[in-house]
């Protein structure tokens, strides 16, 4: 079981990796190219897409993984969700345009009409690749959505490079590069997956409704993570200015980047979630203790060592017209101790048929993040949407706990001592190398291979598994 697990997460964060590095090259070209005003136009616009690609999926690819990786179903009633979910997907995409170009005109929004065909463009082509992303998934085909992620993202960066050095240094351009290079990557999973084993579409109607009731409660998670991390540029856009929006933007961008890491743990452990899920045996618990101790591993150096750094992270990276955003980058640094085990908890409720508990949680989510960026917001500026988010995911994350307990009542306090013991070392070092002004491109390489030696020599089990296998 381990070893299957372990192969998919090593393909699946091995073209993150890649990918996020040919992405951050993008981001940062692009914002000292666009400066912070344009930069806040480009947010705004990605925050709306990010919404309305939540919009047009409601849980519908977890779903089809899912039951695509049961025992309990044929090859034809797979194949019969799958043209479900598709034509599912199909008819909230023209709900979903219909109400956005609605959206934009009711609020004023600041993107052109330009803008907002690039971005329809964009939500399809994401929304398409996503389910077909869930198809290999359940095929435990990780290494190919790796290696499709690393394409677009290099299909993107060299669009991206050439519509601002050659086209025009716009917002408008650089969604459309984003929109073709994702259109591109479509085209080549659909080329590779005719070639697999057969998945012929198999329309029943049946199916569409048992598939909504399925992904529907689940589907509040993915809505409410979404809007916990979007609505904040859009209500900023509306208390504050584009500048604001501008700042936010490179601090979140950032975050962003780092939340993609536990829902890629996830995905590589949620087939055999599924799997493990009917018995709630010693197997799932095993899973599912080793999978949040990875996630923490990678958190707890990411947030104590980003946060003092993140001064010096945000000079190198955007330039210094936008430290003004380190303040709020060091405080979505303290979400990542929440969000990197809720998205292994949210996964954990699901493979055990708990998506109705979601609803309560999206609620508290969605109703808490409106509320305290409303009241943060004016006082505090960007930060405050940034305490509002860590609020919001500490309140969501103690109800995941809740619920997760009852069903696998599992410890992990344990395992935690040798990882705080590699952390403390880990950031003396770093306050020591940042204090003799060490270059920041050799403090992180430097205190990333200290860390895993430190876990190395301490014998930490999940690491060392890593390493066998």
């Amino acid at each position: 079981m381990w070893n299957t697990v372990v192969r998919n997460i090593a393909w699946l964060l091995g073209g993150e990796v890649f990918s996020r590095l040919v992405r951050a090259v993008l981001v940062i070209y692009a914002a000292r190219v666009l400066g912070v005003v344009e930069w806040g136009v480009l947010s705004y616009g990605l925050s709306l897409a990010a919404l309305l690609t939540i919009a047009t999926d409601i849980g519908i690819s977890a779903s089809i993984t899912k039951i695509s990786s049961s025992e309990e179903f044929d090859q034809t009633e797979r194949d019969k969700y799958v043209t479900a979910g598709l034509v599912i997907k199909i008819i909230l995409m023209i709900v979903t345009a219909f109400g956005f170009s609605l959206y934009i005109d009711a609020v004023h929004a600041p993107i052109s009409y330009l803008m907002f065909l690039g971005l329809t463009a964009l939500v399809m082509a994401d929304t398409f690749r996503n389910i077909i992303v869930a198809i290999l998934r359940s095929m435990r085909k990780m290494r190919v959505e790796a290696i499709n992620n690393g394409l677009v993202q290099v299909l993107i960066l060299g669009l991206g490079i050439y519509v601002l050095k050659f086209v025009g240094a716009t917002s408008e351009n650089l969604v459309f590069a984003y929109a073709l290079g994702s259109l591109l990557g479509l085209i080549w999973l659909i080329i590779y997956l005719k070639h697999q084993r057969g998945w012929n579409l198999i329309f029943d109607s049946k199916k569409m409704w048992r598939l909504v009731q399925i992904s529907w409660p689940f589907a509040l998670l993915g809505i409410l993570g979404s809007i916990n991390l979007n609505i904040d540029t859009l209500m900023i856009e509306k208390l504050k200015t584009l500048y604001d929006v501008g700042l936010y933007g490179a601090a979140q961008k950032l975050i962003l980047i780092l939340y993609s890491f536990p829902a890629l743990i996830a995905a590589g452990v949620f087939p055999e979630f599924a799997k493990f899920a009917k018995g709630s045996g010693p197997e799932f618990g095993k899973l599912l203790k080793t999978s949040l101790v990875l996630c923490m591993m990678a958190a707890l150096p990411l947030f104590l060592n980003g946060a003092y750094l993140a001064p010096q992270i945000i000079t190198l990276i955007y330039g210094v017209e936008y430290l003004p955003a380190y303040t709020t980058l060091q405080v979505l640094l303290l979400s990542l101790l929440i969000n990197f085990p809720a998205t292994i908890l949210g996964n954990a409720l699901f493979a055990h048929d708990k998506q109705k508990e979601f609803v309560k949680f999206a609620v508290l989510g969605v109703l808490g993040n409106i509320i305290f960026n409303a009241l943060f917001i004016p006082r505090f500026g960007i930060a405050g949407a940034a305490y509002s988010t860590v609020i919001t995911q500490i309140l969501g994350n103690a109800f995941l706990w809740s619920k997760i307990s009852e069903i696998n009542n599992f410890g992990i306090s344990k395992e935690f001592n040798k990882t705080l013991l590699a952390n403390a070392a880990t950031f003396g070092l770093v306050v020591l190398l940042a204090y003799l002004k060490i270059n920041l491109l050799l403090i992180i390489p430097f205190a990333v291979l200290v860390y895993g030696g430190i876990l190395l020599m301490l014998k930490e089990e999940v690491v060392l598994g890593f390493v066998r296998k």
